[in-house]
């Protein structure tokens, strides 16, 4: 393993998720400390992870322009999420888990499906901030 340098707990706080610069996502059991699985895939470094909002799905993004979903309760590879020319930089679940948005150094903003890898919309042409995406669902009176 080389070095971590991203750490995010699920919704439950029972597992935990390192990403690291070999291209290796590690699943932690925080009630033992036991590595659970190594999630590889990734040509390239870790670049962001996050959790399903209700579930144990684990979403990474990578410096080889790709995203990456894996089943974290068994280990098992779901989805690569391709399209992006260069580094994916960030990779982010709605509130809802319904969508995944990426953002990469190509410039563009990708909106994918999760249950199907489909990309849903394309924006390009925005220079894009390399380091933070929040994704935030309306409040309730401003629907």
């Amino acid at each position: 393993t080389d070095t971590v340098d991203n750490v995010m707990f699920n919704f439950d706080g029972k597992l935990v998720a390192s990403g690291s610069m070999d291209g290796t996502v590690k699943i932690w059991d925080t009630t033992n400390g036991d590595l659970k699985y190594t999630l590889d895939g990734p040509g390239a470094e870790i670049n962001s992870i996050d959790w399903h909002p209700k579930g144990n799905v684990i979403l990474a993004s990578s410096e080889d322009g790709t995203g990456w979903m894996w089943n974290a309760s068994n280990g098992q590879f779901m989805a690569v999420l391709q399209g992006h020319e260069q580094s994916v930089t960030q990779a982010k679940f709605n509130p809802e888990g319904s969508r995944i948005v990426t953002i990469s150094q190509d410039q563009s903003l990708r909106v994918w499906n999760p249950r199907s890898s489909e990309l849903i919309h394309k924006i390009s042409g925005h220079g894009f901030h390399e380091d933070c995406l929040l994704y935030t669902s309306p409040s309730p009176r401003d629907s």
